[in-house]
C-alpha cells in the first residue's frame, strides 16, 4: 500500500494451497486513510475471487482491525460501516466456503 498526500493505492495477491503466485491486483484509490484502503483491497480481492470463479477459499489479511471489522466488529456508527457490509454481503452471497477472514503477518 503506498499513500501521499493526494494519492492512497491498495493491492493483494492471490496464492494456491501451496503458495504459488496465481494472480495480483493494483488499484488506485482516492486519497483516504490506511483502514480505509485496507478494506477496500479485502473487497477488491473478493471481486478478483468472484470473476477467476474461486470461492472455496482462506483469506488473511495483514491488518488485525480489518480482520476484527468484517467478523462481525463493526458497529453501525463506525466510520466505515458501508464498506465493511459490502465485504460481508460479498463473503456472504457468491463465496461458497470462505473458511475464514485471518490475521497473519505475511512473509
Amino acid at each position: 500500500m503506498v499513500q501521499s498526500q493526494s494519492m492512497t493505492s491498495c493491492g493483494g495477491v492471490i496464492r494456491d494451497y501451496k503458495g504459488h503466485f496465481i494472480r495480483a491486483f493494483l488499484r488506485k484509490l482516492r486519497s483516504c486513510l490506511i483502514l480505509e484502503a485496507e478494506l477496500w483491497s479485502l473487497l477488491f480481492g473478493m471481486m478478483m475471487l468472484k470473476d477467476a470463479e474461486m470461492p472455496n477459499v482462506i483469506i488473511e489479511s495483514d491488518c488485525l482491525e480489518v480482520v476484527h471489522l468484517v467478523n462481525g466488529g463493526s458497529s453501525p456508527g463506525h466510520t466505515f460501516v458501508d464498506l465493511v457490509d459490502e465485504i460481508y454481503f460479498a463473503r456472504n452471497s457468491f463465496m461458497e466456503d470462505v473458511s475464514l477472514i485471518d490475521y497473519s503477518i505475511i512473509s
